[in-house]
């Protein structure tokens, strides 16, 4: 706790006197909780959230198996904040987070993420890997290195048939549909993450 920046202190601190209550679950209820808020965070990075049959097939397949979990903290019998983490043996993996950006002020990132690093101590993870960040979400970049992670370049590359060669992937593309994206209902949402990500449902 004390290798935290003091920004994340504080707001574990906030979110703890905020009546927030918080914990890790391997139920598949908690799986479904946290699908409801991911499709709200994918909306508001103006991106279709990958299909429901894809989590729950974490949760059959990972979670189930004890090699995962997912926090919630909760307002009342509202969920506001949730995170999915992975781990084996001394590894740990943070793999997906998701907010209701109405109760941001409440803490909750922060709250989750704590008690994920508790959890995965306890069972015996001694590293945890925040996973893969674009180069320029620096909301998210931030974020991470405040909880004292280390940064490090991973380089795409994509075989072009045409040119017959490897080429370097543009991390700083822009797509033109994260507006639309950001304005379409959730429930349109959902049915455009499914055509989207065919291969994962």
């Amino acid at each position: 706790f004390a290798r935290f920046q003091s920004p994340v202190r504080r707001a574990i601190r906030k979110g703890e006197k905020s009546g927030l209550v918080v914990e890790a679950s391997d139920t598949r209820q908690a799986m479904l909780n946290f699908y409801e808020l991911h499709v709200r965070t994918r909306r508001r990075h103006g991106l279709p959230p990958q299909p429901l049959s894809f989590f729950l097939n974490i949760h059959e397949e990972i979670i189930k198996a004890g090699l995962g979990f997912v926090v919630l903290a909760q307002r009342a019998t509202k969920s506001i904040a949730a995170a999915v983490f992975f781990f084996s043996r001394q590894a740990g993996l943070y793999k997906f987070g998701a907010s209701d950006e109405r109760d941001q002020a409440l803490r909750g990132n922060n709250l989750v993420m704590w008690e994920g690093i508790k959890r995965l101590i306890g069972s015996g993870v001694k590293m945890l890997h925040f996973g893969r960040t674009s180069i320029d979400d620096n909301g998210l970049r931030r974020f991470k290195l405040s909880w004292g992670a280390g940064e490090e370049t991973i380089d795409y590359f994509k075989f072009a048939l045409g040119a017959n060669m490897w080429v370097n992937g543009c991390r700083n593309e822009r797509v033109f549909h994260r507006g639309l994206f950001r304005r379409l209902p959730l429930r349109v949402n959902r049915f455009a993450g499914a055509l989207v990500y065919p291969h994962l449902d």
